[in-house]
C-alpha cells in the first residue's frame, strides 16, 4: 500500500511539475481541453460506445474547450472597442472620415477602426450625416470603385463607409451649433 501512495505522490508531483512549465508558455488551458478530450473519448471507448458517440464526444468537449480559451481574448477585443472611450487628439488632424467614425466623434465615442454601424449616442448622428449626404448638404469623396455598389435607382445611396472632408462636416457642425472637438484645429 506504501508503494502505492508513493507512486501517486510522484505522479502528482509530476502533473504539478509539467502544469507550471505549461504555465509558463500560457499552454496550461490548452494542455488541460486536449487531456478532457482525450479522456472523454477514451471513456466512451471503455463504455463500447460506437465510434461515432466517441469522436462525437471528444470532438465536442474539445470545440468547448477551445471556445472557453479564446473566449477571454474575445471579450477584451469587444471591451476595448466599446462606446465609453473618449476620442484621441489626433483625430483633429484627420483630413477625411467616414460617415460612422464622423458620427463616432460627434457623439464623443473614439471610433473603431473599420466602417461600423453606429451604436448607441452615435445614431442620431449617422442618421443626419447620412440625410446630409443624401441631400447634397454634404458632398462625398467619390470613390468610383466602391460607388458602383451603392447606387439604386440612379442615385447614391450612403453608407458607414462614405468619405467626407473635414471642411464638410465643419459647415455641417456650424449649421447646427455643433462644437464638436475633432473639427477644431
Amino acid at each position: 500500500m506504501a508503494k502505492i501512495i508513493d507512486r501517486f505522490n510522484s505522479l502528482s508531483s509530476t502533473i504539478k511539475a509539467v502544469g507550471t512549465v505549461l504555465g509558463w508558455f500560457g499552454w496550461t488551458t490548452a494542455a488541460t481541453s486536449t487531456a478532457l478530450a482525450l479522456g472523454t473519448g477514451l471513456g466512451a471507448w471503455f463504455e463500447n460506445l460506437p465510434y461515432t458517440v466517441i469522436w462525437t464526444c471528444g470532438l465536442t468537449v474539445l470545440v468547448m474547450s477551445i471556445f472557453l480559451i479564446k473566449f477571454p481574448k474575445f471579450y477584451n477585443l469587444i471591451k476595448q472597442a466599446s462606446p465609453n472611450a473618449e476620442p484621441s487628439e489626433v483625430w483633429r488632424m484627420v483630413p477625411t472620415f467616414s460617415l460612422s467614425q464622423a458620427a463616432s466623434l460627434f457623439a464623443g465615442i473614439e471610433p473603431v477602426d473599420t466602417p461600423f454601424i453606429p451604436l448607441g449616442p452615435a445614431v442620431p448622428w449617422y442618421v443626419m450625416l447620412r440625410d446630409a449626404v443624401l441631400s447634397g448638404e454634404i458632398e462625398r469623396i467619390p470613390d468610383p470603385p466602391q460607388d458602383a455598389y451603392h447606387i439604386v435607382n440612379g442615385r447614391y445611396q450612403p453608407h458607414v463607409g462614405t468619405q467626407v472632408r473635414r471642411e464638410e462636416l465643419q459647415k455641417f457642425a456650424k449649421k447646427r451649433n455643433k462644437n464638436a472637438a475633432f473639427l477644431l484645429l
